[in-house]
């Protein structure tokens, strides 16, 4: 059953996103369908030309069953955009759910049709992700309240079964694309500034007596998947204002905004995010996919399949410390990595309190980079690319030679010429401090954008002209940062 959130490629363009090298999980599991486990729950997404779709096809009742274990989630999704949250439902892609296995199908059919599983009738049908079933508004900006209404908490929600009891099917199947639509507050828009958030206890009521017939629906489970996506995409985060600031301050980035629009930093795992970026060292994008995913398939937990893909979740620190994991990871393809990883596990593991990488969130960026560094395998490049994309340092710039190049190429920074060779600490800094001059304090979103706009892969999404290229350039005046 696909659920939808009203977000233009602006807002978020999935594709690019998920393949410029921030995260190295997220699979193609059909045409326009990408899968991927998030706080070990599967979810599957797709893009319409003003939505974005979402479901999680692997939900059963071990699933359900952990639902008040979800951690508590405070950022809210600040870009609701109509007053009617639609529920996709004789549109929706197939979907088998079984009360004791996982499986899912994506159908070419285009007829709804039902299917029986342990003696529960679940309504099966296709998604067209047709670009016209949207209803999106212009992006708002909304004012930023913590959930601390119980009916919001996840901590505070019903135990499973009696939340599960309360999904009601309906077996009319009458009127079944025109009586699925919950009715919502209309939210306030108050102003666009870039840390406002929502009145959460004001938008996006959810009804259950709206639900589509026929389909198993649960007010309080969407709710939650729903604010995993937006805490995970940050898309409380204003990124159109962000880009016209950019370009403004920056003419080169005005040159390659429009080709490269709706690229936001992921709020992704530390753990994960860290031993993804130590498989990073002297490395490319596919091959560092591959390393991960190895990881997940021979030490975490195979949580479903979807169209054929098997999605596994990351292994925690603990599954990584075994006398054997380092020889096995060396046969597996993993070279000088395999130490690195298991002596930031068994550190991790058996020096550091438990949840100790998502405490850093609260902490500097200086005492963060401490911290990181004190891992095997862990330079301040990769520190930099956990904090900026784990630990919420949203000005961190990480720079490598790649950087360094652009950096070289397109901008004018006092030292950095054609003759610099290494990148050194000094340099590092000097670099990065430029870039949090001209961007402000969201330089780390905005370097991303520079870094996939230069991407091979996406060489089609930008033609520029030879006589763009050869251009002289002119220094850049920094932007003055955000306080």
């Amino acid at each position: 059953m696909w659920r939808k959130i009203p977000l233009t490629k602006a807002d978020i363009d999935l594709k690019t996103l998920l393949t410029c090298g921030q995260s190295f999980t997220w699979k193609e599991t059909s045409p326009n369908i990408w899968s991927n486990v998030i706080g070990n729950v599967v979810f599957s997404l797709s893009q319409s030309e003003n939505a974005l779709l979402w479901c999680t096809p692997c939900r059963d009742q071990n699933e359900i069953k952990n639902i008040s274990q979800l951690p508590s989630i405070t950022r809210n999704y600040s870009h609701a955009r109509n007053d009617n949250d639609e529920i996709l439902g004789e549109h929706s892609s197939s979907l088998s759910l079984g009360a004791n296995h996982i499986h899912n199908r994506i159908t070419n059919s285009n007829d709804s049709h039902s299917h029986k599983d342990n003696g529960d009738t679940v309504i099966i049908s296709k998604c067209p992700f047709s670009e016209s079933d949207s209803h999106s508004k212009s992006p708002v900006s909304l004012k930023s309240e913590t959930l601390t209404d119980p009916g919001n908490n996840i901590s505070a929600l019903p135990k499973a079964k009696e939340s599960h009891n309360r999904c009601r099917k309906r077996q009319d199947k009458s009127d079944l694309l025109t009586n699925f639509k919950r009715k919502t507050t209309k939210m306030t828009a108050l102003s666009n500034d870039l840390d406002s958030e929502p009145d959460y206890d004001n938008a996006k009521k959810l009804k259950t007596e709206s639900e589509p017939p026929g389909h198993y629906y649960c007010a309080e489970d969407d709710k939650i998947y729903e604010q995993k996506l937006v805490d995970y995409f940050q898309l409380g985060v204003n990124l159109s204002a962000l880009y016209k600031q950019w370009s403004s301050a920056d003419k080169h980035f005005q040159l390659i905004s429009d080709r490269f629009p709706g690229i936001r930093i992921m709020r992704q795992d530390p753990t994960e995010n860290l031993f993804a970026f130590i498989c990073s060292s002297n490395n490319h994008v596919s091959r560092i996919s591959g390393m991960v995913n190895k990881l997940s398939q021979k030490y975490g937990t195979k949580l479903g399949t979807v169209d054929g893909t098997d999605l596994y979740s990351f292994p925690t620190a603990d599954k990584l410390t075994g006398s054997k994991v380092e020889s096995h990871l060396r046969e597996l393809g993993f070279g000088y990595r395999a130490k690195y990883i298991v002596g930031t596990a068994k550190v991790l593991h058996k020096e550091r309190p438990e949840g100790f990488l998502n405490s850093l969130r609260d902490r500097p960026y200086e005492e963060c980079i401490t911290e990181l560094t004190k891992f095997l395998g862990v330079g301040r490049k990769v520190a930099d690319c956990v904090a900026l994309m784990s630990l919420d340092k949203s000005q961190v710039v990480p720079v490598d030679t790649h950087v360094l190049q652009i950096a070289i190429r397109d901008y004018s920074i006092p030292g950095v010429t054609k003759n610099t060779r290494s990148l050194t600490p000094a340099l590092h800094n000097k670099i990065g401090k430029y870039f949090i001059d001209l961007y402000g304090d969201h330089a780390g979103w905005a370097h991303t954008v520079l870094f996939a706009a230069d991407l091979k892969r996406f060489s089609d999404h930008k033609p520029v002209s030879k006589k763009t290229q050869s251009a002289p350039k002119k220094k850049q005046k920094p932007a003055k940062s955000a306080k």
